[in-house]
């Protein structure tokens, strides 16, 4: 899932290289004469903004990029779900379904070091949630941003 939300920065980045522009972010002289063209140079900085943005949580994500608050395609209570769904995610994967503190800042209902479980059919409903939310956004996107439409609508 979080692949998604990177993959259609990348491609709003691409498709418009002017929604890269920031008062806020400097390149080296070296960097501009690195790359052989202005089109490899927009990657070579789509590529570096996109590395820089993998270090964060999803849901920080979500509120902070301009180009998909721009599209006004996510409630703030949508982004909060999102970022409960990948907390669980985060505690399946990297602690074993087994709750810490971090957890708790969330979800207070449940107690450290127990086993967090979650049916499967519960599981499915998020994953659900979560590519009908991509898939808003998605569209919003290719709307917005003109981007090209490579795959059908999957509903």
């Amino acid at each position: 899932m979080i692949a998604v939300w990177y993959d259609l920065l990348y491609e709003i980045f691409l498709a418009k290289p002017e929604s890269l522009k920031s008062d806020k972010k400097t390149v080296t002289i070296k960097e501009v004469l690195d790359c052989p063209s202005i089109e490899e140079f927009v990657k070579y900085i789509a590529n570096k903004e996109m590395k820089s943005l993998q270090r964060g949580s999803v849901k920080i994500f979500l509120e902070k990029n301009e180009q998909i608050g721009e599209l006004g395609a996510i409630s703030k209570d949508e982004i909060d779900e999102i970022g409960r769904i990948m907390e669980i995610r985060h505690l399946y994967t990297h602690k074993n379904g087994i709750v810490d503190e971090k957890f708790l800042n969330s979800y207070s209902n449940f107690k450290i070091d127990t086993e967090h479980q979650m049916s499967i059919e519960t599981i499915c409903k998020k994953f659900v949630y979560l590519f009908a939310i991509a898939e808003k956004v998605d569209k919003k996107a290719i709307e917005k941003y003109k981007l090209s439409k490579l795959i059908e609508d999957l509903t």
